[in-house]
């Protein structure tokens, strides 16, 4: 379980002792027992509620760890945060290699439509960021997103050429039906 490894790391990286073990184990089953509810809360009402127990956990946390392991745990939050920034943008970078393969793009569009679709992926970020900060009006997230889908493939046809943007827009589609909302936080088809 996932869970379970998270403690044995946090015992191992932050050389609790056995007390602290305890009462860390009780903590975060008691953290991710309470997240797991607040997923099935409505969007602004889960954010807040998560954020509150968040700052929870991390008072409880506090109050059990010495301040030199809350440091060390501070830096192991941050480590695998770049860690799976980098494993983002890794994957991010095998989707767009294998569209690029799949579209036969030549030298010359590569930089071009990498342009084209990072800047529609962080137009589609900056929409939802912020539909999550004014509590989540997701038609209006919705059609803002298609807006930007239309720019950036308008945008693609000045580079690709016709056969290449009918791929383009198979590949796409072939991702399935769990685009929406979610495709933009990846990126238009660099998953």
């Amino acid at each position: 379980r996932a869970e379970m490894r998270r403690i044995e790391r946090m015992t191992e990286v932050l050389d609790l002792e056995d007390d602290q073990v305890a009462l860390v184990r009780e903590v975060l089953e008691d953290s991710h027992a309470q997240a797991r509810a607040l997923m099935r809360e409505q969007d602004a009402e889960r954010r807040a509620a998560l954020t509150a127990l968040r700052d929870e956990t991390e008072a409880r946390l506090a109050g059990i760890l010495t301040p030199a392991q809350m440091q060390q745990l501070d830096e192991a939050r941050e480590a695998r945060r770049e860690r799976r920034g980098e494993r983002r943008a890794a994957r991010r970078e095998a989707g767009f290699a294998r569209m690029a393969e799949r579209l036969e793009l030549a030298d010359s569009q590569l930089e071009p439509v990498r342009e084209i679709l990072e800047d529609g992926m962080h137009r589609g970020r900056e929409i939802m960021e912020e539909a999550r900060a004014s509590g989540g009006d997701r038609a209006s997230a919705r059609e803002a997103l298609a807006e930007v889908r239309a720019e950036t493939e308008a945008a693609l046809e000045t580079v690709l050429t016709p056969a290449q943007m009918e791929r383009f827009l198979a590949f796409r589609e072939a991702r399935g039906e769990h685009g929406g909302l979610r495709r933009q936080r990846g990126g238009p088809a660099l998953r």
